[in-house]
């Protein structure tokens, strides 16, 4: 993974997700992340050893086609809906106004750079935006190159990538979390 801002991984989904989706799309349309068919997921490294995993139950997002044919992807996770495989305090402190804050910023937000309906296929770097605890950071995120024909609709379209959470100002729990944020994305998408 390479690292980059955080919520960047949601800007590589939503640019995974089109490449075989683009021919499809017909003037006007846009297609939709199928959130019911696809993922997103969160880790993060303790500094004693070991992993701490999640998934965010919670996504929505769309594809734009720009006038030039190029893509344009923004795309929302909903942080309430984080759910951590470690222990329970691990998410009660995921969740909390120093690290995710949930409260006051429930949605992870990222919109893409425009980019080549090729980048899905082939894959290869996506910049961005993300916007997190309500700051916004360019990011870039890595998505694989697809598996088949049509990804998004034959195969998901894989994305990821790591940010600094230092960049969205989550500087609490050093003494037991690395700064790196991993996130992973897996898109399938559909027709409005």
């Amino acid at each position: 993974m390479k690292p980059g801002p955080a919520g960047a991984g949601l800007a590589m989904v939503a640019g995974l997700w089109l490449s075989g989706a683009v021919q499809a799309i017909g003037p006007g349309e846009a297609p939709l992340i199928d959130a019911g068919a696809s993922a997103a997921g969160i880790e993060v490294d303790l500094r004693m050893g070991g992993r701490v995993r999640g998934v965010f139950h919670a996504m929505e997002g769309h594809i734009e086609r720009l006038g030039d044919d190029r893509l344009q992807v923004s795309v929302r996770l909903d942080a309430r809906s984080l759910e951590l495989d470690g222990p329970e305090w691990m998410e009660r402190s995921m969740r909390s106004s120093k690290f995710l804050n949930v409260d006051d910023h429930p949605w992870i937000h990222f919109r893409s750079e425009p980019f080549p309906p090729a980048l899905v296929k082939d894959g290869g770097a996506m910049a961005g935006s993300v916007e997190l605890r309500g700051v916004a950071r360019p990011v870039a995120f890595r998505v694989d190159p697809s598996a088949c024909d049509t990804p998004g609709h034959g195969c998901d379209i894989e994305v990821s990538g790591q940010v600094s959470r230092r960049d969205f100002g989550m500087t609490a729990y050093r003494v037991w979390l690395r700064d790196e944020v991993g996130f992973h994305f897996h898109v399938r998408l559909r027709q409005p």
